[in-house]
């Protein structure tokens, strides 16, 4: 890894339009977006050394927009029972315009990507809490980089102890041990598969 004394600062520019309708304690929303960023810092990789080691650093790689959808929803399914369900749908377009030092790098990726989580919230009982989530991730790209989909599954519980003065919790990160993705970083002679 090296520095980068040349990088530039990132400029987004976001319009976003939204609806929001709530009753009781329940709500749902619907947002339109569209995001800009200009100079987009992302990492960036170099051969070096004749190819024997890779150097990697931050870099203005070109130029990003993101248009979509957001939808989220909180239900109370029964009183002791909390969902709260987001979604967001967006074409991604990345503009790379990068000097490499042996060419200019010059294309356009595009990409239609998702993001999607399902959280849960049981009361059980008056000092008892319990949240289950499950988050998906759809495949992504980067300037160099390529992502597999993955999703993943969390739990928490919480206990408390006199009068909510003390609080014991524990928590399980990745439940199913399914945060597993591939991906390829490819550049000037060569290409890593990981």
């Amino acid at each position: 890894y090296t520095g980068n004394d040349k990088l530039m600062p990132s400029y987004a520019k976001a319009m976003e339009i939204g609806f929001l309708k709530s009753w009781n304690d329940n709500f749902f929303s619907a947002e339109l977006f569209a995001r800009n960023t200009d100079g987009l810092a992302q990492n960036y990789y170099r051969a070096f050394f004749d190819n024997n080691a890779i150097v990697w650093t931050k870099e203005n790689v070109g130029n990003s927009w993101s248009v979509g959808t957001e939808f989220m929803t909180g239900i109370d399914v029964f009183s002791w029972w909390n969902t709260n369900i987001s979604t967001s749908l967006f074409t991604y377009q990345l503009k790379v315009d990068v000097n490499t030092g042996n060419r200019t790098d010059k294309r356009t990726e595009k990409q239609f990507r998702s993001d999607s989580g399902f959280n849960n919230t049981f009361n059980l009982g008056k000092t008892t809490l319990l949240k289950c989530d499950i988050t998906y991730h759809s495949p992504m790209i980067s300037a160099q980089l390529e992502r597999d989909a993955y999703w993943y599954s969390n739990m928490a519980i919480r206990k408390t102890f006199d009068d909510k003065k003390w609080e014991v919790s524990l928590a399980w990160s990745n439940v199913f041990n399914s945060k597993k993705y591939n991906t390829v970083s490819t550049g000037d002679e060569f290409l890593v598969n990981t």
